[in-house]
């Protein structure tokens, strides 16, 4: 990863051992959450049908670019050959939170070009809102009419930079446990029902009996029945 780190990060090396075995038995963790063979679809865009995950100990943003945060736990990126890495930092509390966010990242790539369903994603927005399209300008984000429990249409302020940062922040929650009280409000069930029916058409599950960990927060099953 090192090797092949995108020009807006630096990426610290490991060396601990046990520090990294650590990290790989929650890594291990981590992958189980996915259904058979369902990373590996979602590696057939990229140029090597790899998604290489790789523990570092800190991900740190370069001065020079723009819009590089400090410091960042998680960070997906592809090189220049389309190479999908996945970057974790190995001494953070939150490795499977942060392992979702990022992984989903690769996720929402192969549902965008396999299907539409995110071409309305915007529609579901409140009036008059707009993402910022800016990492540092989004550190100043302040709409907690938003936030609020029965109106929330996001997760957090952070999930109001990009449209892929909205979803990937939803999947992290989804995926993780006690997120209930994230989802009940009516634009996050429809933000969350859109989001798992992309992953449905995307990866040829619209049929599929089963209900998908990403999809328990949901008020309305999407598990095919006869």
């Amino acid at each position: 990863a090192v090797a092949f780190q995108p020009w807006d990060y630096t990426l610290i090396p490991e060396h601990q051992v046990r520090v990294i075995q650590n990290q790989l038995l929650d890594l291990e963790r981590f992958l189980s959450k996915y259904p058979p063979e369902f990373l590996k679809k979602a590696a057939e865009n990229t140029s090597n049908g790899q998604i290489r995950i790789c523990l570092v100990r800190s991900i740190l943003g370069n001065s020079s670019a723009e819009e590089s945060l400090d410091e960042v736990v998680g960070l997906q990126f592809w090189d220049q050959n389309g190479a999908a890495y996945l970057c974790l930092s190995a001494t953070q509390d939150l490795l499977m939170q942060t392992a979702c966010h990022e992984m989903f990242h690769i996720i929402d790539s192969f549902v965008v070009t396999e299907c539409k369903v995110f071409d309305d994603w915007d529609s579901l927005n409140p009036k008059g809102f707009a993402y910022d399209y800016d990492y540092i300008a989004n550190l100043s984000r302040d709409d907690p009419q938003w936030l609020d429990k029965e109106n929330r249409a996001f997760i957090d302020s952070y999930s109001m930079s990009y449209p892929k940062e909205d979803r990937a922040r939803i999947m992290e929650y989804a995926m993780t446990g006690g997120n209930e009280s994230y989802f009940q409000s009516p634009t996050m069930q429809a933000k969350l029902k859109l989001l798992c029916e992309g992953i449905r058409e995307a990866f040829g599950l619209r049929k599929s009996p089963d209900t998908f960990l990403w999809e328990q927060y949901l008020n309305v099953s999407l598990a095919y029945t006869e």
